[in-house]
This record gives C-alpha cells, sequence and structure tokens, in this order.
C-alpha cells in the first residue's frame, strides 16, 4: 500500500457535501497549565535532543520495488555506503540475518487505470480497497518489524452538469520498529516505536474550486534507549485550492508525551498560503507559547512524531 496513493483517494472521496467541509479551523490557544520544571526539562532533553549517529536504511533498499532492477539496488547501496557506513552495515546484516515475511499487497479497485482520477473519469460505486503486509524477523535480525497498512474508497454520487463528487474514504496503518540490535539501538540512540495509525477524510470538489479537511491520528510508545514513552497525536488540516492552482492550508497538531512521572502536552498551530513566504506559526507547551528554537533545543527530532516520520515505519510504508 503507498502512502501516497491512500492519500490521494482519500482527497478525491469525501463523506459529504461541500457545506460540511470547513474553510478554516476553530484554532483557540489552549489552557495554560504548569510549566515544566527544570528537572523535567532536562529529563525530555536527556531522552530526545541528541542527535542520532546514523538512519536507519531505506525501505527501497530493504523491500525493494518490483521494478527495481539490480543495477538500481548497487547504486543506491553503494550511495548510502558513502552517505552512511553504520546504515550501510545494518542494511547488510538485515539482508543476511533477516527473514521477510512474504510482502503482501492485495487489492480490489475499479477506478480507472488510464488516466488521471478526474471527476469526468469516475463513476458512481467506483471504488478501491487494499492491503499491504510485510515484516522482517529472525534469531540473529538486528530488527524485529511488522508493517501492515490498509485503504478503502468509494465514489457515492458524481454530478458531471456540477462538477461536484461526494463519496468516503479511510487509510489507516500499524506496525513495530524495534531495535535489537544494541550497537545499533545506541547509534540510533533509540530502540524503536510501534505506531497505530489512521486517516479520515472529507473532500468536496467543484469546477476549480477544491477544498479538504482530513485528521490524523496516531499513537503508540516511543522505545528510547531507557524508557518506553507512550504516545497519543491528532491533527486536523483544512486545505483549499483556487482557480489559480494556490493553495491556503491550516494546521493543528495536538500531542501529548508521558515520561515518568509527568506528561508535556504540545500544541501546534500554522496557517499559509503556498505562494506566500509568511507562514503564521505558534506552539505552546502545557499552554505556554514557546519558540521553534526552544522546541528544537528540548525536543530535537527524536521524539514519536519526527521519529515516525523520518526513521523507519512511515517512511518504509511510502
Amino acid at each position: 500500500m503507498k502512502t501516497k496513493l491512500a492519500l490521494t483517494i482519500l482527497l478525491m472521496t469525501a463523506q459529504t457535501w461541500a457545506s460540511q467541509v470547513p474553510e478554516h479551523l476553530n484554532f483557540t490557544r489552549p489552557e495554560a497549565g504548569p510549566r515544566l520544571t527544570k528537572s523535567q526539562v532536562e529529563e525530555i532533553r536527556k531522552t530526545f535532543s541528541s542527535r542520532p549517529m546514523m538512519v536507519l536504511p531505506p525501505g527501497e533498499l530493504v523491500f525493494p520495488a518490483k521494478d527495481s532492477t539490480p543495477a538500481d539496488q548497487r547504486k543506491s547501496e553503494q550511495e548510502l555506503a558513502r552517505r552512511d557506513a553504520n546504515s550501510y552495515a545494518m542494511l547488510k546484516d538485515i539482508q543476511s540475518n533477516c527473514m521477510k515475511g512474504h510482502p503482501t499487497l492485495r487489492l480490489d479497485a475499479t477506478f480507472p487505470t488510464d488516466g488521471d482520477l478526474q471527476l469526468e473519469n469516475l463513476k458512481v460505486n467506483d471504488h478501491f480497497w487494499g492491503d499491504y503486509r510485510t515484516s522482517l524477523s529472525g534469531d540473529q535480525c538486528p530488527v524485529n518489524v511488522a508493517l501492515g497498512s490498509a485503504a478503502a474508497g468509494r465514489v457515492d454520487s458524481v454530478d458531471a452538469r456540477t462538477k461536484s463528487i461526494a463519496g468516503s474514504g479511510s487509510y489507516s496503518t500499524k506496525g513495530q520498529l524495534l531495535i535489537k540490535n544494541p550497537r545499533y539501538a545506541r547509534l540510533l540512540k533509540s530502540r524503536g516505536i510501534i505506531v497505530d495509525s489512521s486517516i479520515s477524510g472529507l473532500a468536496a470538489m467543484k469546477d476549480t474550486q477544491n477544498r479538504a479537511f482530513v485528521t490524523f491520528k496516531l499513537a503508540g510508545t516511543y522505545l528510547s534507549l531507557s524508557q518506553n514513552i507512550p504516545y497519543d497525536m491528532n491533527v486536523q488540516v483544512v486545505s483549499q485550492t483556487n482557480a489559480k492552482q494556490k493553495t491556503f492550508s491550516e494546521v493543528v497538531m495536538s500531542t501529548e508525551i508521558k515520561l515518568s512521572g509527568f506528561t508535556a502536552h504540545i500544541v501546534s498551530h500554522s496557517s499559509g498560503w503556498s505562494d506566500s513566504k509568511k507562514q503564521k506559526s505558534e506552539l505552546y507547551i502545557n499552554g505556554h507559547l514557546t519558540s521553534e528554537k526552544e522546541f528544537g533545543e528540548l525536543f530535537g527530532e527524536q521524539n514519536p512524531a519526527g521519529f515516525a516520520q523520518k526513521n523507519g515505519v512511515v517512511q518504509t510504508l511510502k
């Protein structure tokens, strides 16, 4: 299951008409709670802010695409070896010692394949369903991976006269990435991550005015070197594209990270037009306004959201 394909289907289908797709999110500043104490700040920094000394091998090298040739594979592996020797070593370790759980893709679809998913090409009851499963395991395998995703969509109505469409769609992923080899865990500054996510969307298309509302939920456990850290993230996105193909988008993300003895609540809000260099952005920790620099110094890229997006589970599913 390709993430981009699933998201495309979500945005091409809808559960209702445009009246229920909001133009803006009703964001309000979160209520201020207790500020993080010095000891809590130090624990967060110790847990998240240290930079990893390697990256995980790219998913396309671990699970090569069907049309990938041996020459393509060798070239990509050579580039990885030059860029990150530890990542290359881990890739070779995986190739030599891991059993693949027979990557499987199941599909059932009536969406047209001879052109773009444009309104004039779709019919009522056109549908898409598919799921993808894969894994890596073995006694000597440096990782334990179990990944799966599923997507579904259906066209409920099409009005060629008004160029409008309505339908329904969903997308979900479940997976775990456990770093079993202590050396790689130390280099990555993490023992892995467990994720359970789902996406649902509303979209409305009429003439050249396209609007979408997407919600994203991500929950699971981030495994630092010393503790298991539960997290829960909710994201809302609205976007609208005008006749000039300029897009306005607004995003609200709320994350709860549970550490030993306390919980950090992170809320971010951003909005702006695609052609504008000025994007409105605000970030809160426990309800207190925080700069992006302060947040980066505190959480770095090893927080659950960053790790899921940049290392492994999400990347492998792309």
